[in-house]
């Protein structure tokens, strides 16, 4: 059975974003399966990645819904509900666009959808998941001991999410928590401090008082271990290497900057920091960058260097948290918003840094 012609969210060449009809019928092969969507995630990735070249096809990496029909190889059977997200890739085939009313499936990080999980939330999930277990499994090297995965110890390890308001931090914050970190230090608008601590803060602070990165340093002194070690930016305020550098602030003004003064009392050693952002940090090269897609073998999407083992990784941790989801998982906020137009308008939103405390999917058929 191929798709039936739908409609999809187009990203241009030009970086805007339209409704279009789709003409293809995909048919899945392999290990692929052929979905039908009911819910899509909006991501800033959605549009921004058009600024390194990802352009020219529909829109959108995650996605939830019930299968159609499954390749011969698939680990899905018709009627299985599933969600997961595709490959980001230049060039990529219109058949994996999550923006759609069918597309395809890879196998590599979609699951079948656990009792107790609304689909809604589940083309939410994947893409931010991802991205928080690659950064601490993978690039800061810990382990996740209940999901047998090898690493640093993180118990009682002090950390530091810069930007806890953003989909990956409101990740973070649950997933550094359920890794056994110790104290969680959250930076944030002052209005979602409470609901951040609903999400497993131990403290949160204000990004723009002046005093941030003393008052931080002050709480991290006042912890079992005294110091601060860890930091994960969520965001990468004011460095954000899309950007013309003309659009940028000073680099003593962004927010990987910030967090890494934080950590850095007079009895630190700057070795001994661990440092994960959303973006590559070209200001600070001890930041190393979490990516939400690690495809498999020993080069990562954009084509440098990584362990094969690092998807593995990630996929271990991600079957680990669709089993546990009830005791370690939660949208707080979550937007569901109906029809292409309003589709587009929420991805402008979310591109724009305009999205706050909040996960927003797109409801199918468009």
């Amino acid at each position: 059975m191929a798709a039936p012609v739908g409609s999809s969210i187009w990203l241009g060449e030009d970086g805007k974003l339209s409704r279009r009809q789709v003409s293809d019928t995909y048919e899945p092969t392999g290990a692929d399966t052929l979905v039908h969507i009911k819910y899509s995630g909006i991501n800033p990735a959605d549009k921004k990645h058009f600024l390194i070249g990802l352009h020219s096809f529909i829109a959108g990496y995650e996605f939830s819904g019930f299968v159609v029909k499954p390749g011969p190889e698939s680990p899905f059977h018709v009627g299985d509900v599933v969600f997961g997200m595709n490959r980001p890739q230049h060039q990529r085939p219109a058949h994996l666009g999550a923006h759609q009313d069918f597309a395809i499936a890879e196998p590599q990080a979609f699951f079948k959808l656990p009792e107790g999980m609304g689909l809604p939330e589940a083309a939410a999930t994947v893409l931010v998941a991802q991205t928080v277990f690659d950064g601490l499994l993978n690039c800061l090297e810990f382990g996740f001991p209940a999901a047998g995965i090898q690493g640093s110890k993180p118990t009682d390890r002090s950390i530091l999410i810069w930007g806890g308001a953003s989909g990956v931090g409101m990740a973070a914050i649950q997933i550094a928590k359920t890794m056994g970190f110790g104290s969680i230090f959250v930076t944030a608008s002052p209005r979602n401090h409470d609901g951040l601590m609903g999400l497993g803060a131990t403290q949160c602070f204000d990004y723009s008082n002046p005093k941030v990165v003393g008052d931080i340093q002050s709480a991290a002194k006042k912890t079992d271990s005294g110091d601060l070690s860890v930091v994960f930016d969520a965001v990468v305020a004011g460095a954000d290497p899309l950007l013309p550098l003309a659009e940028r602030p000073p680099f003593e003004e962004s927010s990987p900057f910030l967090a890494k003064r934080c950590c850095v009392a007079e009895e630190s050693r700057t070795e001994d920091l661990k440092l994960v952002s959303v973006l590559p940090v070209s200001d600070e090269p001890a930041y190393k960058h979490a990516m939400c897609w690690r495809p498999h073998g020993d080069k990562n999407f954009i084509g440098g260097a990584q362990s094969p083992e690092f998807p593995h990784r990630v996929r271990v941790a991600m079957d680990w948290l669709a089993q546990h989801h009830r005791d370690c998982w939660r949208i707080p906020r979550l937007t569901i918003v109906k029809g292409a137009q309003a589709g587009i308008g929420a991805m402008e939103r979310s591109a724009a840094g305009k999205v706050s405390f909040e996960k927003i999917v797109l409801e199918h058929p468009l």
